[in-house]
């Protein structure tokens, strides 16, 4: 399972609002909010599925450096809104948010396929 050597990393759920109702998201899911975890994030990952997320905060820029994999990049207000989303950013990229607070980093083409947009809301 991926989440086996992501040490320091709290295992959550994230789910988007739909209205008042919370609909399940990404399922495996991991919080990096201490330093170790957020120098760590992905690296030395070959992928993710469909299901699995990497939740950074406080954060407003990533980087891909040494990575082996493309990822989608959802930027996140403080009150978890989603404020911009940089779409299969490639290795060795960077992206950043002024308005953004935390990340949630999925595989290139998830925020297509669990129709994330701009405006919605992300919990854990």
């Amino acid at each position: 399972m991926w989440l086996l050597g992501l040490v320091f990393m709290k295992k959550i759920f994230i789910n988007k609002m739909v209205g008042a109702c919370e609909r399940p998201v990404f399922t495996e899911a991991v919080l990096a909010n201490n330093f170790y975890s957020r120098l760590r994030g992905l690296l030395g990952r070959r992928g993710l599925a469909n299901n699995q997320a990497l939740a950074i905060e406080p954060c407003n820029s990533v980087h891909t450096m040494w990575m082996r994999f493309p990822i989608d990049v959802i930027f996140l207000d403080r009150n978890k809104k989603v404020v911009k989303i940089k779409r299969r950013l490639e290795p060795y990229r960077t992206a950043s948010s002024k308005a953004g607070h935390s990340v949630v980093e999925v595989a290139a083409g998830v925020a297509n396929i669990k129709n994330i947009t701009v405006g919605d809301q992300l919990i854990w």
